[in-house]
């Protein structure tokens, strides 16, 4: 448009010295302007982009296109901005009608196939559709449009979505799927921890337990979020590990280590695992993960609510040893394992008593029981320990050769606590040097010709009572179980010895019998067989063993009992709280 004031409006405006003039020369060329597009002297191209702008985007289109069709110079770039038109377009439509939305980025692809905004908005629109499927396939470059590296972001929030709806459907190779292309898009760590519940789910531990680790790589400083997501998975792991004793599975979580992951937390998980190492008898391992936790790496750092605890469980460790050490009959060392834990309970009555027991072990009964006599009433393990003692005691008197001195310490025993095995031991061994109540003449004769104990010096003493003590003794040992703290330091070793002794003669196995009369369980080896058995006070018994069977039967009065087999005859001095086994 020759004759154009243009030019010099534009280097009037820029002079600074008359802002006034400057004022009305732009109004002015302002309404040149729209006059010029009014009366046809601007491109298409302008016109369209002027309709644009005044909202009138069905007339903007239709200038474009003939621009378009018109193939001249700016062909090219009104087809470019009729598509970026569209998507803009699209865009705003999106939210409220996907379905126009996505005809407007389908329309933008017509023109222009390459468009990666018109991709992403298709991407959109389609999901907005509740098309998810296609929706992926658009953005993940699978669609007839072919790639789109702009999509890569919402692709991953898309592939998110679909992961979490088949995780919920229990579609989980599915999900895993979308969980790992997601994670590859966009490396976060809420996805990683996904993966590995996914792994999980499926059975594959060690890939679950990688994905954590992949996970903790990308966990930040600032990050709390992430690192509070972390702590959870965690313990959630760590705590399933423990109920099926895979120690080394919690400790593989527990090495994991990004930012925010130590504290009070991670120390209550440590002091969970040794617990549970402990409860399945390593007690080596647990020690080994307890004791760094007290030493000078964790001062600053383990809370002091928490070592306390941390202490208890290492003093129990310790004195669990000992006690270990005192079953294999060597008490010096298990008085170390009881020293180390009273440096951490130094006002324990119970370790002070164990260390009683422990001296005693080693020859100093007196001063054992002196410490726990200066012990109170009230201390675990008192009366356990002292029956212990007086056990032990009584031993020493027999082998002293002062049986009534020995009847007295056992009453003493006794009395201190009943159940301890180590006393009925004691029980066993002053029984085994009591001598039974003494048969008639007849019934030594008897005994004499038909006997089937073949008793030391011909002496009648109550090894069958014995043997039943030691039966007592056994089993209740047996129910306390390897721990049971209070253990004599010889108590394996002089029941072994003294049952050995017995049954170098005693030909039947013998049980405990909580009634003063006697038990006999008669067992027959092949063919069945009558059995005829006569007692003390008249008692006559007539029982048939069947073949593989056992027959049962209760002597009222202890005493000679005789048995007939057929032609074989038995005689027998029955003992009170006694069940013999007897196999004819």
């Amino acid at each position: 448009m020759s004759g154009s004031n243009d030019i010099p409006i534009t280097a009037r405006v820029d002079h600074p010295r008359d802002r006034r003039i400057r004022w009305l020369l732009g109004g002015v060329s302002i309404a040149l302007l729209i006059a010029a597009t009014q009366t046809g002297c601007a491109s298409r191209l302008e016109r369209a982009r002027s309709a644009h702008a005044q909202g009138d985007d069905e007339k903007a289109e239709e200038l474009y296109q003939k621009s378009i069709a018109a193939q001249k110079d700016d062909a090219d770039l009104a087809r470019r901005e009729l598509v970026e038109m569209k998507v803009e377009l699209g865009r705003k439509q999106v939210k409220k009608d996907p379905v126009k939305g996505e005809q407007l980025f389908r329309e933008a692809l017509a023109l222009d196939g390459s468009s990666e905004p018109a991709k992403d908005g298709l991407g959109r629109a389609l999901k907005a559709q509740g098309k998810t499927d296609a929706a992926v396939g658009v953005l993940a470059g699978e669609s007839e449009f072919g790639a789109c590296s702009l999509c890569g972001r919402y692709l991953a929030v898309v592939l998110l979505e679909r992961a979490a709806e088949r995780e919920n459907a229990k579609e989980l190779q599915g999900a895993l799927d979308d969980y790992k292309r997601a994670v590859e898009l966009v490396p976060q760590p809420d996805t990683w921890f996904a993966i590995s519940r996914v792994q999980a789910a499926l059975g594959d531990g060690d890939a679950s337990v990688a994905a954590v680790e992949d996970a903790a790589k990308l966990i930040q400083e600032s990050d709390t979020l992430a690192q509070e997501a972390f702590v959870r998975v965690r313990e959630k792991v760590v705590l399933k590990a423990l109920t099926t004793g895979d120690v080394a599975l919690a400790d593989r979580f527990l090495k994991i280590f990004p930012p925010g992951s130590g504290g009070e937390r991670w120390y209550t998980l440590q002091l969970q695992v040794a617990r549970e190492q402990y409860r399945r008898k390593d007690t080596d391992g647990a020690m080994a993960r307890i004791e760094p936790f007290l030493g000078p790496e964790h001062t600053d750092t383990l809370p002091e609510s928490h070592k306390p605890q941390f202490e208890k469980l290492l003093s129990t460790m310790y004195q669990a040893r000992g006690t270990s050490e005192m079953h294999a009959g060597k008490p010096a060392v298990a008085d170390e394992w009881f020293t180390k834990a009273m440096k951490l309970e130094p006002e324990s009555n119970k370790i002070r008593l164990l260390r009683a027991l422990a001296l005693a072990g080693q020859r100093d009964v007196d001063t054992g029981l002196k410490i726990v006599e200066t012990t109170p009433d009230s201390a675990a393990g008192r009366a356990e320990i002292e029956a212990i003692l007086y056990s032990m005691k009584v031993h020493n008197l027999i082998d002293a050769g002062q049986l009534d001195a020995a009847k007295e310490t056992l009453t003493r025993a006794q009395a201190s606590n009943y159940e301890q095995p180590e006393v009925h031991v004691a029980m066993a061994a002053l029984l085994a040097e009591t001598p039974a109540p003494k048969p008639s003449r007849k019934d030594a004769k008897i005994l004499k010709r038909d006997g089937v104990v073949d008793y030391p010096d011909g002496e009648i003493n109550r090894y069958g009572e014995a043997l039943s003590e030691l039966a007592w003794a056994r089993a209740q040992a047996d129910s306390q179980g390897e721990r049971y703290p209070y253990r004599g330091p010889e108590y394996k070793q002089r029941a072994q010895q003294l049952e050995q002794r017995i049954r170098a003669f005693y030909p039947y196995p013998v049980k405990f019998n909580e009634d003063s009369n006697t038990v006999l369980t008669f067992e027959a080896a092949g063919g069945g067989k009558d059995i005829e058995i006569d007692a003390p006070n008249g008692q006559r018994e007539s029982v048939f063993a069947a073949a593989g069977k056992q027959v049962e039967v209760t002597i009222q009065t202890p005493g000679l009992v005789t048995i007939k087999v057929g032609k074989q005859r038995l005689a027998l001095y029955t003992e009170p709280y006694t069940h013999l086994h007897i196999k004819l």
